[in-house]
């Protein structure tokens, strides 16, 4: 297919949107039915997870696969219903010029080195969240895509939810009257350390357990939730606690199995976030609460509370892992930035980080104005 070629300006400083209304925003309308051919980079169990939603998605085809572990590779293309080009440098990826898109599913510290090498390349960016690891990488990703001439999205696939999207609406039409808390839970039933690993290839596979290379469950899991509800109040952090416990993981790993954070968002509205692993059952929701009303929402589901009552919102459920692969399509087909594009990622990326820096200081951490943002 041919690439769209337009400018979508998302440094904080150069920018002339806010994040609140860049959602829909279209800089060009141009409808194609031709393929958009995807590299993956990352086919471990996310990257391959996503080619699973995306063979399931019309003229999206995945054409190479990039991985270091070639065991993983290959279980992934053998997903794939195509013959593929493989390799074990994204480089050498990248510089096929057949590739429209790049999907990125590695580790968290290697995504923003990535994303800058496809935008060079000219190919358009879906990068997994969380989008950056640190101030530094915050800042330089931003710097370097202020004249992107290619569509980022970053996957925080709340953003393309319907059942998410329908409660962001009832909130803004004044459903809960005025927000005052967050609470947030996401607790899982699944060990992250992979067991009997090759040693030589431990701080690859485990990779999510050592800090040089991960947010832990801040940016894992977290990071979604916290997206959300940047995404309901148009504002970001202005500071964090947090206290963090390793209670089943081995003592060489650095990384908190236990974590409990506490954000504090202009006009004193507080988010609490709780998240564990090995739980005894894998649980997840947000209770969003205001002076006239709670709304309950998990994954599938969510409830309005209000005067004792009880009242289902309904919406018919949509994977948003493949409402958001589609809203990517659109976006390099149509023109449209993402709903979860590098200003709203960037964001949340530095609220992610500040509970990171939280969880290992035990300090109250603030909102980076050094950063200019």
């Amino acid at each position: 297919m041919k690439r769209r070629q337009f400018v979508i300006r998302s440094g904080f400083a150069a920018i002339a949107l806010s994040a609140s209304n860049l959602s829909l925003a279209q800089v060009f309308r141009k409808v194609s039915n031709s393929n958009i051919n995807i590299g993956i980079i990352g086919t471990g169990e996310r990257g391959s997870e996503l080619i699973s939603y995306i063979n399931q998605i019309p003229n999206f085809k995945i054409i190479s696969c990039c991985d270091i572990i070639s065991a993983r590779l290959k279980d992934a293309t053998d997903l794939i219903n195509n013959a593929t080009t493989n390799y074990c440098d994204y480089r050498e990826l990248l510089a096929q010029d057949n590739i429209d898109a790049i999907l990125i599913a590695t580790p968290f510290n290697s995504h923003a080195k990535i994303t800058n090498d496809a935008l060079d390349a000219g190919k358009h960016v879906y990068c997994e969240s969380t989008l950056a690891k640190g101030y530094y990488d915050i800042s330089n990703i931003l710097n370097s895509t202020k004249n992107a001439k290619n569509i980022i999205q970053v996957g925080h696939q709340f953003r393309s939810s319907k059942l998410f999207n329908q409660v962001r609406e009832l909130i803004k039409n004044g459903a809960l009257g005025e927000l005052s808390a967050f609470e947030c839970k996401w607790n899982v039933n699944r060990d992250w350390v992979k067991k009997d690993t090759d040693q030589r290839l431990e701080k690859l596979i485990n990779w999510r357990m050592y800090s040089e290379f991960s947010g832990g469950l801040t940016a894992e899991l977290c990071s979604h939730q916290l997206d959300f509800i940047n995404w309901i109040l148009d504002k970001d952090p202005k500071k964090v606690e947090g206290k963090g416990t390793n209670d089943n993981s081995p003592d060489d790993y650095d990384i908190f199995d236990n974590i409990k954070l506490h954000y504090t968002y202009p006009n004193n509205i507080i988010a609490n976030f709780s998240c564990k692993t090995n739980f005894e059952t894998e649980s997840f929701e947000i209770k969003i609460i205001g002076n006239n009303g709670t709304i309950i929402l998990d994954l599938e589901n969510a409830s309005l509370i209000k005067n004792g009552h009880k009242t289902i919102i309904e919406v018919d459920y949509e994977n948003p892992n493949v409402q958001a692969l589609l809203n990517f399509k659109d976006s390099i087909y149509y023109g449209n930035i993402p709903l979860s594009n590098i200003v709203s990622g960037a964001r949340t990326a530095i609220a992610v980080q500040m509970g990171i820096d939280a969880l290992k200081t035990e300090k109250t951490t603030y909102w980076p104005s050094k950063l200019g943002v």
